[in-house]
């Protein structure tokens, strides 16, 4: 019938941009000293370790909100500033 099409479908939600193992890599790469991959400076930020993730391509994109809330899900927690640690 007409009304069919008003019914809402159960789509889920947006595909998952990341996979399992890609979360997880980064959960080891904040772990690691910057220097320790070839990066210039003595500690992460959100921008640099996203800028990294970008230029090494262990991801296609990634905002760096979206980068920080998959590493507090890890465990790991940045200010939302950006600050490092």
């Amino acid at each position: 019938d007409g009304l069919a099409c008003l019914q809402p479908s159960a789509t889920g939600g947006a595909a998952k941009q990341l996979t399992a193992e890609q979360e997880a890599q980064m959960q080891q790469l904040v772990e690691l000293p910057p220097i320790e991959v070839g990066q210039p400076h003595g500690r992460w930020s959100l921008a640099k370790l996203r800028a990294y993730l970008l230029k090494a391509h262990l991801v296609k994109r990634i905002r760096r909100e979206h980068l920080r809330r998959v590493l507090k899900k890890g465990g790991c927690i940045f200010a939302a500033c950006g600050a490092s640690w």
